[in-house]
């Protein structure tokens, strides 16, 4: 079945996981530029700076020092951010930024399967038009951050929130609407190795997504049809088409 106008079709990891990442590199390449440019300081004209611009010195903790250490690196560089959608015991490494989806449901749909909502689609073989049926989902997502040094998740929680709020305006560009951010720390999960710190951002918002009917054949290529005559006649008649 070859549809010739497009459905559309939000995958939230997808969006989640590109968004980030490419957040987190726009932030490296600012960092880089400013850095370059003799007649502007890195503390407070780049976009790292502004987020951490304020924050006092705790004892011999430096948010923005921290920050810039973990960030500011290349793949070369042990400790270099790459976020993931999974987490793996054997080869991930520290720190970490892992999207989990612990939760997903219907939310707000019209009665039936959603038919009508959009215009229907062009089935470019069969010459026909097909509905298209869309639906609209409420899911939660974990943002968790590990580390095994909690300073560190303490910066990244903290630099990952603000990052999500500047991206608010992406996400909804991309299918993504309604977000509602929460946080915490999190229990120790068994694969995961002692003294190891995680701090999680829930993410709940709503996105749609839409599908076209599709038939793969033909369902009904005939029809018997038996007819009975009046008894007195005494016979029957059958025929199909």
């Amino acid at each position: 079945m070859a549809i010739a106008n497009a459905i559309t079709t939000t995958i939230p990891d997808l969006v989640l996981l590109d968004s980030i990442t490419k957040g987190i590199n726009a932030i490296r390449i600012n960092y880089n530029a400013v850095k370059a440019d003799p007649t502007k300081n890195v503390n407070t004209d780049s976009f790292l700076g502004i987020i951490f611009k304020g924050l006092s010195q705790i004892e011999n903790f430096v948010a923005f020092d921290t920050a810039v250490q973990l960030l500011i690196t290349t793949p070369q560089n042990p400790k270099h951010i790459i976020p993931s959608l999974s987490w793996n015991p054997t080869s991930s490494k520290y720190p970490s930024i892992i999207l989990h989806m612990p939760s997903e449901s219907d939310k707000n749909n019209s009665l039936g399967i959603g038919e009508g909502n959009q215009s229907e689609l062009y089935d470019s073989t069969s010459g026909m038009w097909a509905p298209q049926f869309v639906r609209r989902f409420n899911v939660s997502y974990q943002i968790m951050i590990m580390s095994d040094n909690k300073n560190e998740v303490i910066v990244l929680y903290h630099f990952i929130k603000s990052l999500l709020i500047a991206l608010y305006d992406h996400l909804a560009q991309n299918g993504i609407s309604n977000p509602v951010m929460s946080g915490g720390d999190l229990s120790f999960r068994p694969d995961v190795p002692d003294r190891t710190f995680i701090r999680q951002i829930g993410l709940a918002f709503e996105y749609e997504s839409s599908s076209a009917q599709i038939n793969l054949n033909q369902v009904i290529n005939q029809v018997n049809v038996t007819l009975f005559l009046d008894e007195d006649e005494g016979s029957s008649e059958s025929d199909s088409w």
